[in-house]
């Protein structure tokens, strides 16, 4: 019996158990195998594995019960082609891999994967670019044209991993015949959907079929939650000419979409959203958006969702456009780093917008909420730099709603029409231990329209930039915003910052309202460093002390000193001789002749 033998052994090893055996102990050993018998049902000792091979139908639960999930399938892509040689693509299932040509390839293992439900996860033992040869628009099933992931008519729980080697190593191509991936197709995905360490580039949307989300688009329907992550990868060369979202576009009205270190870049919209669209909650973490356009929203579109809100933190968008487009059909062009349209809150944090350009309004960020509602766009420990526009509001456009920008760095925008820095045209638009300087426009630098302060800023322009408690401004200080911050550079954390000029009396140097700091700046680095939090998003690390004053005092107190040293040596050398030489000369010489005339005075009486 050696499943019981095996159980003993549990607890007292087959060679003890045969040394006491041998000693004269069969009786009590022949007990503790009963005892051990017994409270097997309720405590179980042997390893499950173990269970399983000596006895396969008896799978004894562990006690306390451990619920685990379902195992996960992984299936391996052995080839770049583009092949479905291992049945109809409804009908394989991972145990059908590989194919007869004795390779698997990302076709194949995504038609099995989507058969089989349950958790699955598709890696790649071979690296290189994976073009899309199988051509057929406007099909949900995955057995032509885009990549589609959970497609199935109803899937309920289950999880999809696709994890490559690297965005440079696992490259997935689109071959301008239809978009890359479409993800949740039919909406009916109650499921978790990870993409990751890939390149997804040069997909294309036109007639026939769908015209939205040219490198990747995330469906839902209502009742269906697809929680989708794309983390490490490159979404690149990708384009809807007539549409939107070049790059993303995102449906997911329940489970959200999540970006983490992905690399948006080069994608082109013909409407809206160069690089991604998003009507639904989203939340942009330690990724770049860059180099997209549109002819509104270039680089990321921001539109109402129906639950969640918008969160983008740790975030560098930059050098995307809201221009002229030949297949363009907005006029607007607004919006070349981010367009948002919506009601509900949304965070920005820690990030930096920068060289972004719009033909028109907000080359930076630009804001409407047509609704009632007034949910504000909340900034904190940004930058928002060099953006032009040629409208108004080179860093900041408001159109209706309610921005708070709050720790942030706003230097070097332009509008060719006015406020260079922020043009608030019918909102909210508040600034508070901020600095909004060093700006340029045609008008009104750095503030136009009406601007609020909610105290503690540093502005450069004091014609239009209001002022109320701890705030300053450039112009009376007679200082240039060179002055005051340096050049945008790599100063540590995961975007580039404004450092603060580290010179005594820097106006944005432990001045910022001393009842509100908040914890860390824009880096991460914890704040303050001195008495009080610094303006902006960049927080001093070496607070400068007045050194100069007392290096200078302690200098010129010495040559103070030496003063009355030279005063006695050339004292008693002049004054001797002066006083002696003039006193004997001229006494005499007075006394001598005066004398002689007063002998008329007898002759004049006779």
């Amino acid at each position: 019996m050696p499943q019981q033998y095996g159980k003993v052994s549990a607890s007292l090893p087959p060679h003890r158990a045969a040394r006491f055996i041998a000693s004269g102990g069969a009786l009590l050993a022949l007990a503790l195998l009963v005892l051990q018998l017994a409270s097997l049902s309720a405590v179980p000792t042997l390893p499950a594995q173990a269970a399983a091979a000596a006895n396969p139908q008896a799978a004894l639960p562990l006690v306390p019960p451990i619920h685990k999930s379902a195992p996960t399938t992984v299936i391996n892509v052995t080839t770049t082609n583009d092949e479905l040689d291992a049945g109809a693509c409804a009908s394989i299932l991972p145990a059908n891999l590989p194919g007869p040509d004795g390779q698997t390839s990302l076709r194949e293992a995504i038609c099995a994967a989507n058969s089989a439900g349950g958790s699955n996860t598709i890696t790649f033992g071979v690296n290189g670019t994976f073009l899309i040869t199988i051509v057929g628009r406007n099909e949900d099933h995955n057995a032509t044209g885009d990549f589609d992931l959970s497609s199935a008519a109803a899937d309920t729980g289950s999880t999809l991993n696709i994890v490559g080697n690297g965005p440079t190593n696992t490259i997935i191509d689109g071959n301008h015949n239809d978009r890359v991936f479409d993800m949740n197709p039919l909406g009916h995905c109650n499921c978790t959907i990870n993409v990751s360490g890939l390149t997804i580039q040069n997909g294309m949307t036109a007639s026939p079929g769908p015209v939205i989300g040219g490198g990747v688009y995330v469906g839902a329907s209502p009742g269906f939650t697809a929680n989708v992550t794309l983390s490490n990868d490159v979404i690149t060369n990708n384009s809807a000419p007539t549409s939107v979202g070049g790059g993303i576009e995102n449906h997911d009205d329940a489970g959200g979409l999540v970006l983490t270190g992905v690399t948006v870049t080069n994608n082109l919209a013909g409407v809206q959203g160069g690089g991604i669209h998003s009507p639904q909650a989203i939340t942009i973490t330690n990724s770049v958006i860059a180099n997209n356009q549109s002819t509104i929203g270039g680089g990321l579109w921001l539109a109402s969702p129906v639950s969640g809100a918008f969160n983008i933190s740790n975030d560098t968008i930059f050098n995307n456009s809201a221009l002229n487009l030949p297949n363009g059909v907005n006029p607007t062009k607004d919006g070349g780093g981010i367009y948002i349209d919506t009601t509900v809150p949304i965070a920005i944090n820690a990030s930096t917008i920068y060289s972004n350009s719009a033909t028109n309004n907000g080359a930076g960020i630009y804001l409407r909420q047509n609704s009632g509602t007034a949910a504000a766009l909340n900034l904190t420990n940004d930058t928002v730099s060099g953006n032009v526009a040629g409208g108004n509001g080179g860093g900041y456009y408001l159109e209706s709603g309610a921005i708070n920008s709050n720790y942030t760095t706003n230097p070097y925008n332009h509008a060719a029409g006015t406020g260079g820095g922020a043009f608030n045209a019918g909102g909210a638009l508040t600034f508070q231990n901020s600095i909004l300087a060093g700006n340029t426009a045609g008008s009104n630098p750095d503030c136009g329209g009406t601007i609020t302060s909610g105290g503690y800023n540093l502005f450069g322009d004091n014609t239009q930039c209001p002022s109320t408690t701890g705030d300053a401004n450039l112009t009376t200080l007679g200082l240039t915003i060179g002055q005051v911050i340096n050049n945008l550079a790599n100063n540590g954390g995961p975007t580039l910052t404004h450092a603060l000029v580290l010179i005594f009396g820097n106006p944005a140097i432990d001045t910022a309202n001393p009842a509100s700091c908040v914890p860390t700046d824009q880096r991460g680095v914890v704040r303050p460093i001195g008495p009080r939090c610094d303006k902006g998003s960049f927080e001093s690390l070496t607070p400068p002390t007045p050194t100069p004053t007392p290096t200078n005092t302690p200098t010129n107190t010495p040559t103070f000193t030496n003063t009355p040293t030279n005063t006695p040596t050339n004292t008693p050398t002049d004054t001797p001789t002066n006083t002696a030489t003039n006193t004997a000369t001229n006494t005499p010489a007075s006394t001598a002749t005066n004398t002689p005339t007063a002998t008329n005075t007898p002759t004049n009486t006779d």
